[in-house]
C-alpha cells in the first residue's frame, strides 16, 4: 500500500458509515448526531448553530493554511 493509498481508504471508511445512516431530505438529526459522537471519539471540536449545521474544527491544529470542506447533511 503506497503513502497515499492509506488515507483514502480512512475516506471511504468514513464515507460507508455514513451511507448506513438514514438521512433523507429535511431529516438531518441523524446524520448530525452521527458527526457531533465522531468529532467527540477522534478529538475534534464541534458547533451547532440555531438552524442545526455542525461546524467541525481540529483542536491545537498547527497548518500553514486553512482548509474548509463543506457539504450537505442530507441526501436528496
Amino acid at each position: 500500500m503506497n503513502d497515499y493509498q492509506q488515507p483514502i481508504n480512512r475516506i471511504y471508511e468514513f464515507f460507508a458509515e455514513i451511507c448506513k445512516i438514514p438521512h433523507p431530505s429535511s431529516y438531518c438529526e441523524n446524520i448530525r448526531k452521527y458527526l457531533k459522537q465522531t468529532a467527540e471519539i477522534h478529538n475534534l471540536k464541534y458547533r451547532e448553530d440555531n438552524a442545526g449545521n455542525v461546524r467541525l474544527d481540529r483542536k491545537n491544529a498547527v497548518f500553514s493554511e486553512t482548509i474548509l470542506l463543506q457539504s450537505h447533511m442530507d441526501m436528496v
